[in-house]
């Protein structure tokens, strides 16, 4: 007996707030979550391996499924197979069948769910359901729409360069067909750019139309060469200089040149628009990951470096001759221009041995947030340097407290301390964070919650809060 096989289905997901909340788009989708996980909860228990159930919110989603074989027909939901994210709990998952109006999850195959909740679950989500079938419906039309202008496009480049179709062409039958050189039945690819086509064959003489190159790990990831040329960012395509092989952007190390006025060096300085030799040279490729090229060149730890544009931008040697600066724990490096720059770069150096450090990933020092001195570093402090130095030898700063905004890790130094100092509750805040405000009539000091119960006035300015305090 042949059985009917059922109709391929699409997905989509939403994430469900537990419990119900009123304002949910899907509360009534929430409800039946809450109300199917309940009983599937009462019957299995929480798992043995884990102990007992977890307390507090769940966290829960859901996958919509409904068919997708008819791209006219406006999709209804067939099922929700409800997720719930809870380790101690046996059972994560309900499906719901909105054709037969039951839930089933394992060990339970029909919960005790009333089929008017499932349908108020279902009208809710198909209203939702048939939005997304149109956006998505006018983004394809769109997109054919658009491939259609680019395959004929090409086609009139090829006439005009002289190039006849052959007689057993012909159009194919579905937009949903990927186009294929007429000359050569290769696979045609746009440029990641401009979105000219181009057909990949560099034996065919179609791909003479638009010169371009490829990514060696990605074929169908090209661009035409006017496009690599004549990019104002980093290109989306290069060539390794180690093994001469092209790849995709991410799939690089870059330089960005230094541009060679001190002026034109800020961050971000890469999308100001220079002339023409105004840099050390134009944006290249150090190397790629395979090679020692892209790996010998460092990241400028400073984030107001003129390099820092993207994750995979570094500083070339001609453009940091020097070799910069490693810190001590060889972890951050700072290119020549950060290096003769104190006010810019990121590291510190301890006043008495001189070795250096960063403000990232050195844990051997401290600093001040406030006017930035730094303290002995560990080394320092533990080895004993009396009468070793003389009476004149530097010292570190002092760290006295910090900083008591929410999620601040920043150390005070005893002379900055109580500059930062509400005079209100005493607490300590550093310039960073901005808590602290000014009396409107003296120089006093008050956190945000002082200084609005005291109406912007210190005591000696307010008699009235003097009193009350």
């Amino acid at each position: 007996m042949s059985t009917q096989s059922e109709p391929p289905l699409g997905a989509f997901f939403v994430d469900i707030v537990a419990p119900a909340r009123m304002e949910s788009p899907f509360r009534c989708l929430a409800e039946l979550a809450d109300r199917a996980f309940t009983l599937a909860d009462q019957l299995t228990g929480p798992d043995p391996a884990t102990g007992s159930a977890p307390l507090g919110l769940k966290t829960r989603y859901a996958s919509i499924l409904y068919p997708i074989g008819n791209t006219d027909l406006e999709p209804y939901p067939i099922k929700a197979v409800l997720h719930q994210n809870t380790p101690a709990m046996q059972i994560q998952q309900v499906v719901i069948n909105f054709q037969t109006k039951t839930a089933e999850c394992e060990g339970q195959p029909n919960l005790a769910i009333e089929p008017e909740q499932i349908e108020r679950a279902q009208d809710e989500i198909q209203p939702y359901l048939q939005d997304v079938w149109r956006r998505k419906k006018a983004r394809e039309k769109a997109r054919q729409a658009h491939e259609h202008l680019a395959w004929m496009d090409f086609l009139e480049r090829l006439e005009s360069h002289g190039i006849s179709l052959p007689e057993s062409y012909s159009e194919p039958d579905s937009p949903h067909i990927h186009r294929r050189c007429p000359l050569c039945k290769t696979q045609t690819a746009p440029c990641t750019s401009c979105h000219v086509l181009m057909c990949l064959n560099r034996e065919c003489a179609a791909s003479q139309l638009n010169p371009f190159q490829s990514c060696s790990h990605h074929v169908s990831s090209a661009a035409c060469l006017p496009c690599l040329e004549g990019a104002k960012s980093v290109p989306l395509l290069g060539q390794c200089p180690d093994c001469r092989l092209w790849f995709c952007q991410f799939e690089l190390t870059w330089c960005l040149g230094r541009p060679k006025d001190r002026s034109n060096r800020p961050p971000g300085a890469y999308f100001r628009r220079l002339p023409n030799g105004a840099r050390e040279h134009p944006t290249k490729p150090i190397g790629c990951f395979s090679c020692t090229g892209g790996q010998d060149r460092p990241h400028c730890s400073n984030g107001r470096c003129w390099s820092r544009v993207g994750g995979y931008t570094s500083v070339c040697e001609s453009c940091s001759p020097g070799g910069g600066l490693w810190c001590t724990c060889e972890q951050c490096w700072i290119c020549d221009d950060c290096k003769t720059t104190p006010t810019e770069n990121c590291f510190k150096d301890c006043p008495r041995c001189k070795r250096v450090y960063c403000i990232h990933e050195c844990e051997y020092i401290q600093f001040c947030t406030e006017c930035a001195r730094t303290t002995l570093c560990d080394d320092c402090v533990e080895e004993d340097w009396s009468g070793f130095l003389g009476p004149d030898a530097r010292e570190g700063v002092e760290l006295k407290g910090g900083c008591e905004a929410t999620q601040c890790i920043g150390k005070i130094c005893g002379t900055c301390l109580e500059k930062v100092r509400c005079e209100g509750c005493s607490k300590t805040f550093c310039s960073s964070c901005n808590q602290l405000q000014s009396c409107t009539c003296c120089d006093g000091r008050f956190c945000t919650a002082c200084y609005s119960t005291r109406k912007r006035r210190c005591n000696d300015c307010d008699p009235e809060a003097s009193q009350k305090g």
